[in-house]
């Protein structure tokens, strides 16, 4: 897994669970085949599951949005002491101006329609609780599988088994190496 594949494995996680194999066949495993199963159950947990409520579609909404647009949309509500807080819409796109209307006699239970229409549009997190959450999220996902990967290794290695040279070819291009150590103190004019 690297360079955008992560998406690929997600993919391939989703097909197979839409696919139900429901063959009774019996089929051996190999060592890579059992930590890619790992892998994908890791994905099924914390990814495709139900109760996590689409937060990877939604993460990788808003990174496409900011890698395409450099910024994103979103409200700033205030508390009582004036505290602003930035809070994104859980819907794309959403333009302010499709929810104002003209209207000759106002409602007196505005303020509820309202709070109704931000609580149904907006993230219960403001931007840096969302961030935070998201931060802790990706790293756990990623610490699970990175264990998961550490073990393969390393029972590769104790077995002294070989390790495909494609992907040692594969390891070696990725790697990149720079002279810098530090900043020189003196800065000529």
């Amino acid at each position: 897994m690297g360079r955008g594949q992560f998406t690929t494995l997600i993919k391939d996680v989703i097909d197979n669970l839409s696919r139900k194999n429901n063959s009774s066949s019996v089929k051996i495993m190999s060592l890579e085949d059992k930590y890619i199963k790992d892998i994908k159950n890791v994905i099924k947990e914390d990814i495709i599951a139900e109760h996590n409520n689409e937060w990877y579609e939604l993460f990788k909404l808003y990174r496409d949005k900011q890698a395409h647009f450099r910024r994103y949309s979103g409200f700033l509500l205030h508390d009582k002491e004036c505290n602003f807080y930035h809070f994104l819409p859980r819907e794309w796109p959403y333009y302010f101006q499709q929810d104002i209307s003209y209207a000759k006699n106002v409602k007196s239970n505005a303020n509820n329609n309202l709070k109704e229409l931000f609580s149904e549009l907006l993230m219960e997190q403001d931007i840096f609780e969302y961030c935070d959450g998201l931060y802790k999220k990706i790293y756990n996902l990623t610490n699970r599988i990175f264990i998961i990967l550490t073990e393969a290794f390393k029972i590769k290695e104790d077995s002294k088994c070989d390790i495909n040279p494609d992907i040692q070819k594969k390891a070696a291009l990725l790697k990149r190496q720079y002279k810098f150590r530090n900043f020189n103190e003196t800065i000529s004019n």
